[in-house]
């Protein structure tokens, strides 16, 4: 990691931002921040809309490597929503 850091493939000065949104669905984009910043605030954001409408749909792009997946689907149930990542 410290190599793409040095090398400019990861940004650490930038923080994702929402592309699209609806109700509903969104698209994250990670800005090439590490990928546990942008799985985060993809995974906040789909709580909040599934607990809002009861259905939500949130993608994440241009983000480096989120790491384990259930990092991202524990905060969900936790919640008591059903939660899926791939």
């Amino acid at each position: 990691m410290l190599r793409n850091i040095r090398q400019g493939r990861v940004n650490v000065v930038d923080d994702p931002v929402i592309l699209r949104e609806t109700p509903v669905i969104a698209v994250v984009d990670g800005r090439w921040t590490f990928g546990q910043v942008g799985g985060r605030v993809a995974a906040d954001l789909a709580i909040r809309k599934a607990k809002e409408v009861g259905l939500a749909a949130v993608s994440l792009v241009r983000s480096h490597h989120t790491g384990r997946m259930a990092d991202w689907v524990n905060p969900g149930a936790r919640a008591g929503l059903f939660t899926m990542a791939v």
